[in-house]
Formats: structure tokens, C-alpha cells, sequence
């Protein structure tokens, strides 16, 4: 039997993250999820759900959060629509050498989503952006 996948929408505001935050503690307690893995989940749903805020201006309606446990993984599925296409997987790698002061600026929110997740998509059809992820419920991968 499939395993079912909650999903809800969030207004398109950096103010809706609570609600997200809670909706995922709420996901994470009915799925015995541990602490490091509800950690990581909380991390890439932030970053990804701000993403969208920020870099999706020309969107007006709800961003759809869908969470599913399964198979030692918990798949998050983000959904924009009526929107320009922005991928995020094809931000570039930050420079993380050096001093702070001297590295650019931006990446480094997309550079922690790829050390925690096993996969990490985008794909755009017909005006609606999809983000798709996959985070381990096991051991945490290094980051």
C-alpha cells in the first residue's frame, strides 16, 4: 500500500515559515522521524521555500509544500505556479576558501540542500516550477 504524501499550501511570504516549520514537525512526529533527519528537513525546506519567495517575483498564488516518508527517505516536493522558470540546481558552488570577507556573496543555502540530500530536480512545465528532494532518514550525510 502506498504511503501517503501530505500536501498543503503556504501563502507566498518569508512570514508563512513557521506554519511550514510546524506542518513539517507535525509530519515528522506522525512518521517517527529523529531528530537529525527533522533537522536536515527543516534546513532544505527553508532554504527551498525562500528560494521561491525570493527568486519567483512574478508569483502571486500559494506555494504547494507535498512531504512523504518512504523507503529511508523523506521526498519534499515543492510546487510554484504561474511563475518564469528559476532553477535552483543550477546555482553554481560557492567558493568556500578563503576569507569570508573576500568570497561572493548567495549559493551557500543551495550548497547545504545538495550535501543533504540524495537528489535534487527542477523542472518547469506550463508556468508551474518543481522542486524535488530527497533527504536520508538514516545517518546524516557530512556536510
Amino acid at each position: 500500500m502506498p504511503v501517503r504524501a501530505w500536501v498543503r499550501r503556504f501563502p507566498r511570504e518569508i512570514a508563512a515559515l513557521p506554519e511550514v516549520f510546524r506542518y513539517a514537525r507535525d509530519f515528522a512526529a506522525e512518521n517517527a522521524i529523529e531528530a537529525g533527519p527533522k533537522h536536515d528537513l527543516d534546513l532544505v525546506l527553508e532554504e527551498l521555500f525562500t528560494n521561491l519567495v525570493r527568486h519567483n517575483v512574478d508569483g502571486v498564488h500559494e506555494i504547494e509544500v507535498a512531504l512523504q516518508a518512504e523507503g529511508g527517505s523523506i521526498r519534499l516536493t515543492l510546487r510554484d505556479f504561474d511563475v518564469t522558470p528559476f532553477d535552483p540546481t543550477q546555482v553554481p558552488t560557492p567558493n568556500l576558501n578563503g576569507p569570508l570577507e573576500e568570497q561572493a556573496a548567495g549559493g551557500r543555502g543551495i550548497h547545504l540542500v545538495r550535501k543533504l540530500t540524495r537528489d535534487f530536480h527542477y523542472d518547469h512545465r506550463e508556468g508551474v516550477s518543481v522542486i524535488t528532494a530527497s533527504l536520508p532518514l538514516g545517518r546524516r550525510r557530512e556536510t
